[in-house]
């Protein structure tokens, strides 16, 4: 039987943690022994992990630097106790730490997940990511764009690289309760249409405030209208205050993290997708093409390897509030226009068979000639060094910046 152990961070409601939920629960189907080892403890989706019976291991990284060699080793051993064949780790810096612990337990073929274009890293990361390629045996990304991007930058060999969208299973969409309840629950009044974003208030990645900022445009024509902030994050505060210098908080619903995201989609009359940069695919925007909703999204990362403007979504430039504002003005002004379009998505899901299951099957087939290539001994010496040393680099300078920002603060520090 095909062994499989999925580092991840936490059981928190971002794109990526339901992506490893989804994808362990598809691969026990597939008869695959799939455990999930997570970083941090409890979070929104771990009531979700229990009711699919999904194995789940707590690790209790402690992120703080003294605490490194510990956490690691506390890590490897937890690999090593499953013996897997397959390694695959999601999201940084998780990705590093499942790696090197992989290495350290000497076991296991070494997967790692390719979900964004990684423009936000820095000297240390890069020289981290860097020093770890050649123990790594494959790097499978969620878009093409990200895929290419990150072979060069981390100078990974484009042989050890794929591309597999992240598909979706309808049925964890399907809402649980009627469109008029949801709506009052997340406080739409007044019958007018809902603009949505469901992504970790992250406004330099995920760019709330550009739909902020194009809001007075759309209410000037649509005063009816409600914007639908969905997640959580430590913008939440500066995201508020420019709500409320625009004048329009009481337009505007912060809602936190939601774990019903169908009933959330349902209850919107459009989906925006205003990010800034870093995406590769969002896994809202195949959620939201699966459920037929209008979509505006910015023309970023690999979002148009999926959403064609004008015939499945409308796609406008980052950081364009005028766009932005002009183009959900346009489905809100066609509905059947906006409709059509939902529904030529979500014909695009089925058409590129961006299902749940296909994506299971593909990663299966992926593993299973990955495994007939093993044993996977370590890397040489050197490389271990060099890993090893660029990872304790990556740890101090990580301490030099926190430090940094108690001093100056997160804004000044910048990135």
């Amino acid at each position: 039987m095909m062994r499989v152990v999925f580092v991840a961070g936490s059981a928190g409601m971002g794109g990526t943690e339901r992506n490893v939920l989804r994808l362990a629960g598809a691969l026990l189907a597939q008869g695959v022994a799939v455990e999930v080892l997570l970083l941090s403890g409890e979070g929104p989706l771990a009531e979700a992990y229990r009711a699919r019976r999904i194995p789940v291991g707590h690790v209790a990284w402690s992120y703080r630097a003294r605490a490194f060699s510990v956490d690691l080793a506390r890590l490897a051993a937890a690999i090593g106790a499953r013996k897997p064949g397959i390694v695959h780790a999601y999201g940084y810096p998780t990705i590093w730490w499942g790696v090197l612990a992989a290495l350290d337990a000497g076991t296991g073929a070494r997967v790692i997940a390719i979900q964004a274009w990684d423009t936000w890293k820095r000297w240390s990361e890069r020289l981290l990511d860097r020093a770890q390629a050649p123990a790594i045996h494959l790097a499978i990304a969620d878009g093409e764009g990200a895929r290419r991007f990150a072979a060069a930058q981390q100078r990974l060999p484009p042989d050890r690289t794929r591309t597999v969208y992240d598909g979706v299973e309808p049925g964890d969409l399907l809402p649980t309760r009627t469109r008029e309840a949801t709506r009052a629950d997340l406080g739409i009044t007044g019958g007018g249409p809902a603009i949505g974003v469901v992504a970790r208030l992250d406004d330099i990645h995920k760019g709330q405030s550009v739909l902020l900022r194009a809001a007075p445009t759309i209410l000037a024509a649509a005063p009816a209208a409600t914007f639908v902030l969905v997640g959580d994050g430590a913008d939440r505060g500066a995201l508020e205050e420019l709500a409320a210098a625009l004048r329009i908080s009481n337009r505007v619903r912060f809602v936190g993290t939601r774990t019903d995201l169908g009933d959330v989609l349902g209850a919107l009359d459009l989906l925006a997708i205003p990010s800034l940069r870093f995406e590769s695919v969002p896994k809202i925007l195949v959620e939201g093409m699966a459920t037929g909703r209008a979509i505006v999204a910015s023309r970023v990362g690999d979002i148009p390897e999926l959403l064609e403007d004008g015939r499945t979504g409308r796609l406008v430039p980052p950081g364009d509030a005028a766009a932005l504002a002009a183009a959900i003005l346009g489905c809100l002004t066609t509905p059947a226009a906006a409709a059509k379009m939902g529904s030529a998505a979500m014909a695009e899901v089925a058409r590129k068979g961006l299902h749940l299951q296909s994506t299971a099957v593909t990663l299966c087939g992926l593993y299973a000639d990955l495994l007939r290539e093993g044993p996977f001994p370590a890397p040489p010496p050197r490389v271990r060094r060099r890993i090893r040393m660029a990872a304790s680099l990556y740890v101090a300078d990580q301490a030099l910046r926190a430090r940094r920002r108690k001093l100056v603060g997160p804004a000044r520090e910048g990135r």
